[in-house]
Formats: structure tokens, C-alpha cells, sequence
């Protein structure tokens, strides 16, 4: 996740990274859980979390790589939309949900994709509230993003060009919510700018029918969210 830093600076990322995390999951997570899957006394958690100390690094890997686990962050998720009544655009609206949502799936693209900083692939998006987590995704791993058609205004066009997919690349799209209309506008605009779609991470999925999952499987695109 911390690709193109120097070790230094990569370990000191680590363990901030570690620390902010433990923050995010305070809000629906007691001291006591998150003692039990971690292995950390409360006391020393609550420590981490008013900012008292800093865990070290090797225990910082550990605390990110049991958060960042897909049992914790289903339930972090899952505890987050009940608490919102289910409403996605508020859920990413939080800074904290936001980074927690986007350190995952950047972990999931880095594993299936071996994203290494000089990767060829590109990230897309459509214009709606999937761009926040797009754009922290992106630049988690070191991508380009591009936004699907965005609605920019005609005095913004005259002093910049618009980014657009390049003919024949590779891209992995990034959305907070998969349904058919989504996945049938994915599919069509990456199609018309003849690049390939090679994976789609969102938050959520939703109406996506066994067909629509089977063509992407036979196609080899990779499909995965956080929740089903």
C-alpha cells in the first residue's frame, strides 16, 4: 500500500496508519473486541487511540493486517450502514469510513493485480459518489483516475482537457455501489474507448444479475465488494 516511499518513511506510515485505523473502528467497535482479535490489552488500545503512544511497527503490521482482514471489515461496514439506516452517500461522506473502504480494496487490487507503482493500469469511475473512493484508491496505489463522462463546465474546458481512457489500456473500475445500470455503463463507455476491463471493486452490490456475474467471470474480469 505504501508503494514508490523510502523504508523510513514507509515505516512511520505504518504505524500512523496502524493508529488511524484503530480510531476508525472505535466508532462501532468496543475496546474489549478489538483487545480480542488483536492481542493488545484495552488499556494499551486506548493509549493508541487518544494519541498517548504509537505502536511500534511490527506491531502496527500486525494491528493493519488483522483491521484490514475480511472478516473486521465486513463487520465495520456492516455496523457503519445499520447505523446510517443504509445510506451509502453519508457512509462515504466520513473521512474514517472512507479510508477504511479504500485501504481494503487497495490491499484486494495490490494481491489479485500486483500493483507495484509502475503498474499499466488505470482506475474509472462514474460521476456520483463513487469518485471520493475512487480517487483515494488511486492514489493509494499510484494510478491515474479517470471519471466517466464528468460534468464539467465549459469555462473548465477551455483551460484544461478532460482525462479520457486510452485506447487500448487497462483499467479497474472503483464504484461505492454495483447494480445492473452500472455495470452495463461500465462495460459499454470502457468498451467504446477500446480498453479492457479487468477488474471492478465496489463497496456494495446490488441487482447484479448470475448473467451479468458469469460475462465478467468469462471475460476475465475480477469481481469482489465489500459486502454482497
Amino acid at each position: 500500500m505504501y508503494l514508490d516511499l523510502g523504508e523510513k518513511y514507509t515505516r512511520q506510515a505504518i504505524r500512523v496508519e496502524a493508529v488511524e485505523l484503530l480510531v476508525a473502528f472505535k466508532s462501532f467497535f468496543r475496546h474489549e473486541e478489538l483487545s480480542s482479535v488483536l492481542g493488545i490489552p484495552p488499556s494499551v488500545l486506548s493509549r493508541y487511540h487518544l494519541g498517548h503512544m504509537v505502536p511500534n511497527t511490527e506491531t502496527a503490521e500486525r494491528i493493519v493486517k488483522v483491521l484490514l482482514s475480511d472478516k473486521l471489515v465486513k463487520r465495520f461496514v456492516s455496523r457503519a450502514l445499520m447505523k446510517l439506516k443504509g445510506d451509502i452517500f453519508r457512509f462515504l461522506m466520513n473521512q474514517r469510513n472512507l479510508e477504511v473502504v479504500s485501504a481494503y480494496i487497495s490491499e484486494k487490487l495490490i494481491a489479485h493485480f500486483g500493483i507495484d507503482g509502475a503498474s499499466k493500469y488505470s482506475i474509472v469511475t462514474i460521476p456520483d459518489y463513487s469518485v471520493p473512493l475512487a480517487s483515494s484508491v488511486a492514489k493509494r496505489l499510484g494510478l491515474s483516475m479517470i471519471i466517466l463522462d464528468p460534468v464539467v463546465s465549459a469555462s473548465v474546458q477551455k483551460l484544461s482537457s478532460v482525462p479520457s481512457i486510452e485506447k487500448g489500456s487497462d483499467v479497474i473500475a472503483v464504484t461505492a455501489l454495483l447494480c445492473q445500470d452500472t455495470a452495463t455503463e461500465l462495460t459499454a463507455k470502457i468498451a467504446d474507448a477500446r480498453a479492457t476491463l479487468r477488474g471492478i471493486a465496489s463497496i456494495l452490490k446490488a441487482e447484479v444479475t448470475e448473467s451479468v456475474t458469469s460475462n465478467f467471470t468469462r471475460s476475465g474480469v475480477t469481481v469482489f465488494s465489500v459486502l454482497p
